[in-house]
C-alpha cells in the first residue's frame, strides 16, 4: 500500500499527528477550564460562607461578639474547615450560630458555671450585725433515752422492728 499510495499514507501521517497535537491542546484547554471553574467555586464558597459569619457577628448578642475580632474569627473559620467541614448548602447564619457554639462549647460552659456560681453565691454583708452577750442559736432540747433517735425510727420502718 505504501509502494501503491504513497502520498494517501503520508497524508494520513500528517492528520494523525495533527489530532494528536490537537488533543493535548484539547487536554490543556479542559485543564485550565476545570481550574477556572474550582477557583470560581471556591470564590463563591469562600463569599457565602463570610457574609453567613458577618449575619451571625451582627448580632447584638454577647456569645456572638467573638466573631467581631479578625483572629478569632480565622481561628472559627480554621476550625470550620478542618473539623466540620460543612456542605455547602449548611453555610447559613442559622448553621453558623450552632457551629459557632460548638467551637465556643468550653467558654460558654465556663460562662454559665460562672454566672450560676454569682447568683448563687449570698451576697456579702455590707454592714456588722449586731451582736448579742449569748450564744446566736438556741441550743436544741437533747431526745430522752426512751425516745428513739430519728435514724432508729426510720430503720425500723424501713427494715421492720429488731427481733
Amino acid at each position: 500500500m505504501a509502494e501503491a499510495y504513497p502520498d494517501m499514507l503520508t497524508g494520513l501521517m500528517h492528520y494523525r499527528t495533527m489530532i494528536e497535537d490537537l488533543v493535548e491542546v484539547v487536554g490543556h484547554i479542559k485543564a485550565w477550564i476545570g481550574a477556572e471553574v474550582e477557583k470560581r467555586n471556591a470564590i463563591t464558597v469562600n463569599h457565602l460562607l463570610q457574609s453567613s459569619v458577618d449575619q451571625v457577628a451582627a448580632k447584638d448578642d454577647k456569645v456572638f461578639e467573638g466573631l467581631k475580632n479578625p483572629e478569632t474569627r480565622a481561628a472559627f473559620i480554621v476550625w470550620l474547615r478542618k473539623e466540620v467541614d460543612p456542605k455547602v448548602g449548611a453555610l447559613t447564619a442559622e448553621n453558623m450560630e450552632k457551629f459557632w457554639l460548638a467551637y465556643n462549647a468550653t467558654g460558654l460552659l465556663n460562662f454559665a458555671k460562672e454566672a450560676a456560681q454569682k447568683v448563687a453565691a449570698p451576697p456579702s454583708p455590707t454592714r456588722k450585725r449586731a451582736a448579742g452577750d449569748g450564744s446566736s442559736s438556741r441550743a436544741g432540747a437533747p431526745e430522752t433515752p426512751k425516745e428513739k433517735s430519728l435514724l432508729e425510727r426510720m430503720t425500723e420502718d424501713r427494715l421492720g422492728p429488731e427481733a
